[in-house]
Order: C-alpha cells, then structure tokens, then sequence
C-alpha cells in the first residue's frame, strides 16, 4: 500500500489509522489516569474539583501525545486486523 494513499483523511486506509489511533489515545488515557491519580492527589487526600481537572488535562495530552507517536503498537495491530483485502485494493493507486 503507497504511503500517501494510507494517510490521505479521504480514504478509507487513512479512516481506519485515525479511527485506531484515536482508539489507542483512549486506552493510554485510562491506564494513564489510574497511574496519575496517586502521583497527582495532595497531600491530606481530598479530592479538589481543579486538581481533577489538571489531572484530566495532564492525561488527555500526555495520551495523545503517546499515541501519535506510535511506541505502544496498539493502533498498528488494530489497523491490519481491521484492513481487509479490498480496502487494500480501493487505496492502491491505479497505474
């Protein structure tokens, strides 16, 4: 498959990775949000409407973040389970 024709928005190639990365960023995102939650809490416990909502900010970036970058592989394993032969065949450019 030609690289310009899997990342063009239009195809359906280029649906599916956005589609899988975005699903990727809400995995990183929960797991990012237990693994902060200690991290980010004061000291005596409470729970402060701001903090949560810097805490939200904090993971919502960071998962993103991690998820364009394509260190976890989530997205790409997602993306060949999900491409069957004739999505390859409709983003093949014609010679």
């Amino acid at each position: 498959m030609d690289a310009v024709s899997a990342s063009s928005p239009g195809s359906e190639a280029g649906k599916l990775k956005e589609a899988s990365e975005q699903f990727e960023a809400i995995l990183i995102r929960q797991y990012l949000n237990e693994a902060l939650t200690p991290v980010l809490q004061d000291g005596s416990g409470g729970n402060e409407s701001g903090a949560h909502l810097y805490q939200h900010m904090i993971t919502d970036v960071l998962a993103n973040q991690l998820s364009q970058g394509s260190s976890f592989g989530v997205a790409s394993l997602l993306q060949m389970q999900l491409t069957t032969p004739e999505t390859k065949l409709e983003d093949t450019p014609e010679e």
